[in-house]
C-alpha cells in the first residue's frame, strides 16, 4: 500500500495480489504517480484506477431559496479529494451536466463525506438531478437522485404526488409507489413506505437460469417485483418453475412467481412437498410486468413450452389453487417427428381452484420466437393432445383467453367433469380446435340409442371447444357452467358430437346441473349432431340468450337421430325447470349474422323431436 512511482520507474504485479486489512482482495491498489511517468505491468495497466476506488452510499441536498444555492452532501468511503470529480446531471439526459473538483478543506475534509455549494442556475432545469463521483480512467460510482429542479423547486406540485417535498409525507394510498425501478430510486420514501409495499409482493423471478447458487440449502429470499434496490435482479432469475417452487418466498400461504423469459420443458405438480409442509395452497404465476429502462421486459417473457410431444401435463394441480395470468401455454411436437398422443396441458382435480386470465393456449411443431401472437400456420399439428384443459371436480374461472390450433383425442379443448361448484368462462376465443377419431370411439348407432332418446353418451361424446359432463350427487350443490361473450370459429370436425359446445348431465328430478351460454358467436363449426351447441337430456339450460350462428354444419344423416346445424335442446322437462319458456326465449333473443340465411334449432320436446329452421328475417 502507498506506492509512489515516478521518473520512469515501473510496478509489475498481478492486481489480485493486493490484500486489504480484512485479508480480502482490495480494489484499491494505492499506487501514486506524481508526474504520470510510471510504467505499470502485470495487469495493473488495465485498471480503471491504480490509486483508490471511491464508493458513494448517499447524497442529500438542502436548498437556500433566497441565495438560489444548493448545498449538497456526499457520503461514502474513500472520498479523498485527490483527483476526484463530482458530477450533477439530468437523470433522463446525462449529457446535461455540471462537473466540479471535490474540494479540500483543512480540518474539515475526511474520507467519508464532503459538501459542495453550487448555484441553482448551473443545474439542468425541469429535471431530476442525479449525482455521482468520477475517478481514474473513466470510472464512476453509483449515482443517486438528490434534487428536482423546475416547478417543484419553486414549490409547485401539479398533482400533489410529483415533487419530492410532497411525496416524503405521503402514504402509499395517497401516492402509490412507483412500479418502475428507476423511478423508485428517486422516491424519497423508498426506504420506508415503498420498501414495505414492494416487499409485500414477495415475488420470485424465474427465467432462463443465469443464477448460480453455491449451495442448494443457502438461505435467501427474493422479495422485489423488478430489478429494484430491494431484491435480486430479474437479470439473474431462478432457472425453472421447480426452483421457483423450492426457493420462492411463501407468505400468507401464497407463493408468487414472475416469468421473465421463455421456459421450455415445463412440467410441475402442485402441491410439492415443500408447499405442503409450509401450508402453502396458492401459487400465482404471471408474466413479467415491471417496467424498467435499465432492464426492460423481454419480448419472450411468459412463454411456457411443454416437454417435447407434451407427453406430460404442464400443470397438474391436486386440491390446491393455481392462478395463471398473462402467459402463453404452448405444447410443442416431438423432437423425433414421430406421431405422439400428448396429455392435457393443464389438469385440475380433487377440488382444485384454477384461475386463468389473459392466456394463450396453442399447439406448435417447434419452439418459435413469438409472444402472445397467434400461430399463422394453416397446417394442423402432426401430433395430438388429450385436452388443453382437463377439469375433474374442481373450480375453474377463465376470462380473456385464446385457445387456437388444437387436435384432441379427449373430449375437446376443454374437458370438464363436475359434481359440484361453478365454472365461469368469459371473453374467450376458440378457433381451429378439432376432434380426432381414436380406436375407442363408438359407432353413431351405439352413441344414440334411438329417435326417442336423442341424448349423447357420456363416455364417447366430444366437442371441439368445450365438452362438459355435469353430475350431481344427492345433497350437493348443483354444478354450474356459465359461458359468456365467447367466439367459436371452425371448431369440431366430422369426428365431433358437437362442433362448439356440448353439455350433458347425470341426475334425477330436481337434482340436475345448470348451464347457460350467452352473448356468444358460433361460426363454421362442424359436428355430427350439432354444429354449434348441444344441451343434453339431464341438464337444465338456464339461458341461451343473445347467441349468433353462422355457417355451422351437422354432418350426420340418419333417420334415427335428430340433428341441428346450430343449437339443440334435448329435453322439454329440463327447459321447463329453467323457469321460463326457453323455446320462446331463444327465438326472441338470438341475433343473426348477416352471412346466415337460417338458424337451425332442434327441440326434443315432443315425440318425435322436431327441428325448426328460422329465417333471418324472423322478428
Amino acid at each position: 500500500r502507498n506506492i509512489l512511482c515516478s521518473g520512469g520507474a515501473f510496478v509489475n504485479s498481478d492486481p489480485n495480489h493486493f490484500i486489504g486489512d480484512d485479508d480480502q482482495q482490495n480494489p484499491s491498489k494505492w499506487i501514486y504517480s506524481n508526474d504520470n511517468d510510471c510504467i505499470l505491468q502485470g495487469g495493473l495497466q488495465d485498471l480503471t484506477s491504480t490509486s483508490f476506488i471511491p464508493t458513494l452510499t448517499r447524497i442529500s441536498s438542502q436548498e437556500d431559496s433566497e441565495k438560489q444555492e444548493l448545498k449538497i452532501r456526499f457520503e461514502g468511503e474513500n472520498l479523498i479529494p485527490c483527483g476526484l470529480i463530482f458530477e450533477l446531471f439530468n437523470h433522463d439526459n446525462p449529457n446535461e451536466n455540471y462537473q466540479g473538483s471535490v474540494p479540500y478543506i483543512e480540518r474539515l475534509t475526511n474520507e467519508n463525506e464532503f459538501e459542495v455549494i453550487i448555484s441553482l442556475n448551473l443545474l439542468p432545469q425541469d429535471a431530476f438531478i442525479d449525482g455521482r463521483i468520477l475517478y481514474g480512467n473513466g470510472g464512476s460510482t453509483d449515482s443517486f437522485t438528490m434534487y428536482q429542479s423546475g416547478a417543484c423547486a419553486d414549490g409547485q406540485d401539479p398533482d400533489g404526488c410529483k415533487c419530492y417535498s410532497s411525496l416524503i409525507h405521503k402514504s402509499e394510498q395517497e401516492c402509490p409507489c412507483p412500479t418502475d425501478a428507476d423511478e423508485l430510486l428517486r422516491d424519497p420514501r423508498k426506504d420506508l413506505v415503498c420498501k414495505q409495499e414492494w416487499n409485500e409482493k414477495n415475488e420470485v423471478f424465474v427465467g432462463d437460469g443465469n443464477l448460480i447458487m453455491e449451495e442448494e440449502t443457502q438461505n435467501w429470499e427474493v422479495r422485489s417485483s423488478s430489478d429494484s434496490i430491494y431484491g435480486r435482479s430479474k437479470q439473474t432469475p431462478l432457472d425453472s418453475l421447480e426452483s421457483g417452487l423450492l426457493h420462492g418466498v411463501i407468505k400468507s400461504n401464497e407463493l408468487n412467481i414472475i416469468i421473465v423469459t421463455a421456459l421450455d420443458n415445463v412440467n410441475i405438480e402442485i402441491p410439492t412437498e415443500r408447499l405442503t409442509s409450509e401450508n402453502c395452497n396458492i401459487v400465482r404465476i404471471r408474466r413479467d410486468y415491471s417496467e424498467s429502462l435499465t432492464y426492460p421486459i423481454r419480448i419472450t417473457s411468459g412463454r411456457l413450452l411443454s416437454t417435447p410431444g407434451a407427453v406430460k401435463p404442464m400443470f397438474k394441480v391436486e386440491g390446491s389453487t393455481l392462478i395463471l395470468s398473462s402467459v402463453d401455454i404452448v405444447s410443442i411436437g416431438s423432437q423425433s417427428g414421430t406421431m405422439i398422443q400428448g396429455q392435457s396441458l393443464i389438469v385440475g382435480t380433487q377440488g382444485s381452484k384454477i384461475s386463468i386470465s389473459d392466456v394463450l393456449m396453442t399447439m406448435l411443431e417447434q419452439i418459435e420466437g413469438i409472444f402472445h401472437s397467434l400461430s399463422t400456420s394453416s397446417i394442423e399439428p402432426s401430433y395430438t393432445l388429450k385436452n388443453f384443459i382437463e377439469i375433474q371436480n374442481s373450480i375453474l374461472t377463465m376470462n380473456n383467453i385464446t385457445a387456437i390450433r388444437g387436435r384432441f383425442t379427449g373430449k375437446g379443448a376443454m374437458g370438464i367433469e363436475q359434481e359440484s361448484g361453478q365454472i365461469n368462462i368469459s371473453d374467450g376465443i376458440f378457433k381451429n380446435l378439432k376432434i380426432v377419431s381414436n380406436s375407442t370411439s363408438l359407432m353413431t348407432n351405439q352413441i344414440y340409442s334411438s329417435k326417442m332418446n336423442n341424448n349423447p353418451n357420456e363416455e364417447s361424446s366430444t366437442a371441439g371447444a368445450i365438452c362438459a359432463v355435469l353430475k350431481r350427487s344427492s345433497g350437493t350443490d348443483p354444478p354450474i357452467l356459465r359461458i359468456d361473450k365467447c367466439i367459436f370459429t371452425s371448431c369440431g370436425g366430422v369426428n365431433a358430437t358437437s362442433g362448439g359446445c356440448l353439455i350433458i348431465g347425470e341426475g334425477s328430478i330436481g337434482n340436475y346441473g345448470i348451464t347457460s351460454i350467452t352473448n356468444s358467436e358460433f361460426k363454421e363449426c362442424i359436428g355430427q349432431i350439432t354444429g354449434g351447441i348441444l344441451f343434453g337430456e339431464d341438464i337444465i339450460p338456464e339461458s341461451a340468450q343473445n347467441n349468433g350462428f353462422s355457417q355451422n354444419t351437422a354432418t350426420l344423416s340418419s333417420s334415427s337421430v335428430e340433428t341441428a346445424s346450430d343449437i339443440m335442446f334435448s329435453s322439454k322437462d329440463r327447459i321447463d325447470e329453467a323457469g321460463a319458456s326457453l323455446y320462446e326465449q331463444s327465438m326472441r333473443s338470438l341475433f343473426w349474422n348477416s352471412e346466415s340465411t337460417v338458424i337451425s334449432m332442434s327441440f326434443n320436446v315432443m315425440n318425435p323431436p322436431f327441428t325448426v329452421n328460422i329465417p333471418t328475417s324472423f322478428g
